[in-house]
């Protein structure tokens, strides 16, 4: 996993940046969007917290626990050896 080697994520982040601009950019609505403030960003953050969590064992050290809600949702890798998250995506849906 990329995220647990604090070096290798240094060096690949640029890549990942470029590619998810890249995504986001294929993927564009064609429509404007307003945007999203710290109060926004807040409101998403902790509408996902209330979502049903399911968890999901990767392998012997990671396991993955989604909080799935209404209007959005928390997916969470955490690595069970280290005892605390790897990374975390929040969506708003």
């Amino acid at each position: 996993m990329v995220r647990s080697s604090p070096d290798l994520f240094r060096q690949l982040w640029p890549k990942l940046v470029r590619a998810s601009s890249v995504e986001a950019i294929a993927e564009g609505k064609g429509g404007k969007y307003a945007e999203a403030t710290a109060e926004d960003v807040r409101k998403c953050m902790a509408e996902a917290e209330k979502g049903q969590a399911k968890e999901k064992a990767i392998s012997e050290r990671t396991k993955m626990r989604v909080n799935d809600a209404p209007a959005a949702a928390k997916f969470e890798t955490r690595d069970e050896q280290e005892g605390d998250w790897v990374h975390q995506n929040y969506i708003n849906k």
